[in-house]
C-alpha cells in the first residue's frame, strides 16, 4: 500500500482493510504507521546488506563481484518493485532518527559497491582514472530507475535487463 498509494496516502484503516481486520486492531500488531514503514525498510535493507556481504566475502574476482552486484541490484529492482519504491520514495516519511538509520544502511550498500570498484582498479581490471564514488552513483542511478519503467511481462525479463546492464557497465 505504501508503494502504491504513498505513505501519506495510506491510512491505518487502509492497512486494516487489506489485512481483513478492524481498523483499531492494526495497533495490536504495530505501534505506529511510521514504525511499520521503518520495519519494512529495515527488512529490505537487511536482505540487501546480507546479499552484499555474501558477494563481498566470496572468492570471486572484483569483476565477478561487480557482475553479481549489478545483478543483485537490477533484478531486485525489477522483481521487487514495491520494496524498491519504499526505499527510494518513502525515507522522507520517517522520523529523523529512523532516517539516519536508513541513511547508514544506504551508505553501507554504496560503500560496498565502491569498494569492489576500488579493488578492481587495484587489480588492474577497472580503469584507474574512473572515480569509484561517481561510478557507484551512476550504477545505482541506472539501477534505481528500473523501478520507474520496468513492467513484469514486458519486452525484457529481469535477467535480460541485468545482462544488458552488466555488459554496459563492465
Amino acid at each position: 500500500l505504501f508503494a502504491e498509494k504513498g505513505f501519506a496516502g495510506t491510512s491505518t484503516n487502509d492497512i486494516a482493510e487489506a489485512l481483513g481486520i478492524k481498523g483499531g486492531s492494526v495497533y495490536y500488531y504495530i505501534d505506529s504507521k511510521e514504525g511499520l514503514l521503518f520495519e519494512l525498510m529495515e527488512d529490505v535493507y537487511g536482505l540487501l546488506l546480507a546479499a552484499l556481504d555474501e558477494i563481498l566475502t566470496s572468492d570471486d574476482s572484483a569483476l565477478g563481484k561487480l557482475r553479481r552486484l549489478i545483478d543483485l541490484h537490477v533484478t531486485g529492482m525489477a522483481e521487487h518493485r514495491h520494496r524498491g519504491a519504499l526505499i527510494l520514495d518513502e525515507a522522507r516519511s520517517l522520523t529523523p532518527e529512523h532516517q539516519e538509520v536508513v541513511a547508514q544502511h544506504a551508505a553501507a550498500y554504496e560503500a560496498g559497491l565502491a569498494g569492489v570498484l576500488v579493488r578492481g582498479q587495484e587489480e588492474g581490471l577497472i580503469d584507474a582514472a574512473l572515480d569509484p564514488k561517481l561510478v557507484t552513483k551512476a550504477l545505482l542511478g541506472a539501477g534505481n530507475w528500473i523501478n520507474r519503467w520496468y513492467r513484469e511481462g514486458g519486452a525484457w525479463s529481469p535477467e535480460d535487463v541485468s545482462s544488458q546492464y552488466a555488459r554496459l557497465f563492465l
